[in-house]
């Protein structure tokens, strides 16, 4: 499965704004994106330490996962990334990125000025 950082994006502001914790993956899922994407997603979110979570597996079943809360690194990265202009901005240039991209360089496009008026 392809990494899709809007879904990320997505996810972390879902989280960030419920009033009550924990949320089960399925709380995600809209026409867009299916559990199973959520699931993935979620699991990304917990290896880059942006979320505490569990996951419970059954063979035949995606991944149910609960979110217990965003880390402090989570928000930080989340404030980087919330306004929807300079989203719009770092997406081009993840789109523009050849192969694959970590978070933290995501982060630095976010945070970085420069002629685009990215991280302004």
């Amino acid at each position: 499965m392809q990494v899709n950082y809007d879904l990320l994006r997505y996810l972390l502001l879902k989280i960030e704004d419920a009033e009550r914790l924990p949320l089960w993956s399925r709380y995600f899922v809209t026409d867009e994106y299916t559990e199973k994407d959520i699931s993935f997603h979620l699991e990304l979110l917990r290896d880059n330490n942006f979320i505490k979570s569990s996951s419970f597996h059954a063979i035949g079943s995606p991944s149910q996962v609960t979110v217990k809360r965003m880390t402090m690194h989570g928000h930080n990265f989340l404030e980087s990334i919330r306004d929807d202009i300079k989203w719009e901005k770092v997406s081009e240039k993840i789109n523009a990125y050849s192969g694959s991209i970590s978070l933290e360089l995501i982060k630095s496009f976010a945070t970085a000025p420069d002629k685009a008026g990215v991280g302004k």
